[in-house]
């Protein structure tokens, strides 16, 4: 049997609002995510579900996009990447790796088929957050 914990149920709900504002406007509400890390920081305190040194590492991996972002121009918002940090914390390092991997790779497999059935125009700005809950549901899931 699938356990699900509410951590895990209020930061997928979340991102899913996210995912609609992202798709409707471009645009991911900063204080939207400081709350979701301010609830998934909190959560790991109060239960110890990861600990202070877990966390940090946890926003490393999504830490590696700034860097790629303003150098070589990656078309990643930086919404995105803060919300990928902000999952980090909360899951750690692991989940972090997992959200970021099992996003791309949804995103990709979406792309590919969209491109096939010659849907996808070039130059249309694709949001992302929709493909990062996606990552975190299979995640979340998996356990």
């Amino acid at each position: 049997m699938i356990e699900i914990n509410i951590k895990f149920l209020v930061m997928l709900c979340g991102v899913a609002v996210l995912g609609i504002v992202d798709i409707r406007k471009k645009n991911i509400p900063v204080a939207a995510i400081g709350a979701l890390l301010g609830f998934g920081v909190t959560w790991n305190i109060i239960t110890g579900e990861q600990i202070w040194w877990q966390m940090i590492f946890g926003v490393l991996p999504a830490a590696v996009l700034i860097p790629l972002k303003l150098f070589v121009k990656l078309n990643i918002g930086a919404g995105d990447i803060g919300l990928l940090m902000m999952l980090g914390a909360s899951f750690g390092a692991e989940g972090a790796v997992s959200i970021m991997l099992l996003a791309s790779l949804i995103c990709l497999v979406s792309l590919a088929v969209l491109w096939l059935i010659k849907k996808l125009k070039k130059g249309v700005l694709i949001p992302f957050v929709p493909f990062i809950g996606a990552g975190l549901c299979v995640t979340g899931l998996a356990g």
